[in-house]
């Protein structure tokens, strides 16, 4: 677990519940970190990952977890939740500089959709050193 990146929160369809970041355990080569619900310490809900079975293949190795946000992105009343994810990449001459990797979960009914392809938008627009949730939440208000 992540503490600092992990929040008590209230989402719909949800009720009262902490979202958990979690550190790779490290098991298999490139792991990324992972993302819950949980109630009572039982969990109630995985989110879905970016990549096939977790595993960040020829990206890089997880760094940190540098952010979370909860905003309605898609102005439907439910909060969507925005992570901002650092790997290294381990080539070239920034290849330990931290790069962000974007996920976005959009809510659906007692479950988040990954928005794979406006994640990939997002990293394709915004500078990875400009890369945060308002400069996010900003690209995706003027680009709808």
């Amino acid at each position: 677990m992540i503490p600092e990146q992990s929040f008590d929160v209230t989402l719909d369809d949800w009720g009262e519940v902490t979202f958990v970041s979690c550190k790779p355990t490290y098991d298999v080569e490139h792991e990324y970190a992972s993302f819950y619900l949980l109630r009572d310490e039982q969990i109630l809900y995985r989110f879905p990952y970016r990549y096939e079975e977790n595993t960040m293949g020829h990206e890089g190795s997880f760094a940190s977890v540098g952010a979370v946000a909860f905003r309605d992105i898609n102005d439907d009343g439910k909060s969507d939740i925005i992570v901002i994810v650092y790997y290294y990449s381990g080539a070239g001459p920034t290849g330990m500089v931290p790069r962000p990797d974007i996920r976005i979960f959009i809510a659906e009914e007692n479950e988040f959709y990954l928005a794979e392809d406006m994640a990939a938008d997002i990293e394709q627009h915004i500078l990875a050193k400009d890369m945060t949730i308002e400069t996010i939440c900003n690209y995706l208000k003027d680009n709808n």
